[in-house]
């Protein structure tokens, strides 16, 4: 992989538009195509709704798959805590109470982040601050929307988002 720059893919529309399905989608998509390996969900946190977090290896590139990003405009709490996460942003003090010691010992910044947000919260400014601080640029997704069929519809945005995906890891993008 040919990673150009460090990206944070902003998948961006309004509440119950499919952000998360889509992000989940493109995540199982990815996972079939591309040997993967594990590495850590930022707080042990495994969501059994459409809100989720996974971060995977797939070659030398770390990517995060955040779903949880309505919540990120709260200055305290998981989802604030988790992007500073992907991003690098933990002090030293923080790294040391990641239980897993493998995990704790390969801290280190996410390459590629996707991540949902909604439309009408501060969300979007939330990211791009984080993003222009710690040297991401930022793409923004909309996912195409329709009241039926959603899981197809779902379906096809998590392809989009790892043709995205893909691209970035490759330079293209």
């Amino acid at each position: 992989m040919n990673l150009k720059e460090r990206t944070i893919i902003n998948v961006w529309g309004a509440s119950n538009s499919g952000k998360s399905s889509s992000i989940r989608m493109a995540h199982q998509e990815l996972l079939k195509k591309l040997d993967s390996s594990y590495i850590f969900d930022p707080a042990d946190f495994h969501s059994k709704g459409p809100d989720f977090e996974e971060i995977e290896k797939f070659a030398n590139l770390k990517i995060a798959f955040f779903g949880s990003g309505d919540d990120l405009w709260a200055a305290k709490g998981h989802a604030h805590y988790s992007m500073r996460y992907l991003v690098g942003d933990l002090k030293e003090e923080e790294i040391a109470q990641i239980e897993n010691e493998e995990v704790r010992n390969d801290y280190s910044a996410c390459d590629v982040i996707v991540v949902a947000s909604r439309i009408r919260n501060n969300v979007a400014d939330f990211i791009e601050e984080m993003a222009q601080t710690h040297g991401y640029r930022v793409l923004r997704f909309h996912p195409i929307q329709s009241k039926k069929p959603r899981e197809h519809v779902n379906h096809y945005n998590g392809k989009q988002l790892v043709q995205m995906v893909e691209d970035v890891a490759l330079g293209k993008l």
